[in-house]
């Protein structure tokens, strides 16, 4: 947005603007102050709606006085926000401090909005938002798997599978061989014994005629 698009003159924008960086700042060191005050813990979910809202107005106002870089950072930081927000996203230890990272160089931007290098300030700020939701996008990119719970993800692509539950081969071997192929074939017949040789016949003259 440019001056012209604003219905102010220039000495009206100028003191709208000297009145969004004063009450900008106050806002953002609240924002910070709660996250110094939660420490390592992921701050409550009403600390975080408080957080989103003040984003969110900033990036309104921001709009207002003809500071678009400043309204896309609110707008980028209040879906951070969110996601960090989520139920089952993840809060590091240096989550709070990357957070608190980001809201100095809005801050500092505030200042100098108008700076030669206030370019390359903001790309490195949306930068700084993107690596802090970076892992949560990863995590939800990923395929659940059986047996876990929802939001629960396998952290590497590779752990998963073709099979649908992790750990089950695609296909079984059939089990080792134990040397019975012929069990249940017919056994051959046992051969008859011999019969016991009987007494020798009696000689010829030994007959009766």
């Amino acid at each position: 947005m440019s001056d012209v698009e604003i219905d102010f003159d220039a000495d009206e924008l100028a003191m709208l603007r000297q009145l969004f960086r004063s009450e900008a700042q106050d806002a953002l060191e609240a924002v910070t102050a709660r996250l110094l005050a939660s420490g390592s813990a992921k701050p409550s979910p009403e600390t975080l709606t408080e957080m989103m809202r003040v984003t969110h107005t900033l990036k309104g106002a921001a709009g207002t006085v003809g500071l678009p870089a400043m309204a896309d950072l609110s707008h980028r930081l209040e879906s951070a926000l969110a996601e960090l927000g989520g139920e089952f996203s993840a809060w590091g230890v240096e989550t709070a401090d990357r957070l608190v990272e980001v809201i100095d160089g809005l801050r500092e931007y505030l200042d100098h909005p108008t700076d030669p290098n206030a370019d390359a300030v903001t790309a490195e700020l949306r930068t700084q938002i993107d690596r802090i939701v970076r892992p949560i996008r990863r995590a939800e990119s990923q395929p659940p798997v059986w047996g876990m719970g929802p939001g629960d993800f396998v952290a590497d692509a590779s752990a998963t599978d073709a099979s649908p539950l992790r750990g089950v081969p695609d296909s079984v071997e059939p089990p080792p061989k134990l040397g019975l192929d012929h069990a249940c074939e017919p056994a051959e017949p046992a051969a008859e014994p011999a019969a016991e040789p009987g007494p020798p016949p009696e000689p010829k003259g030994w007959l009766h005629v």
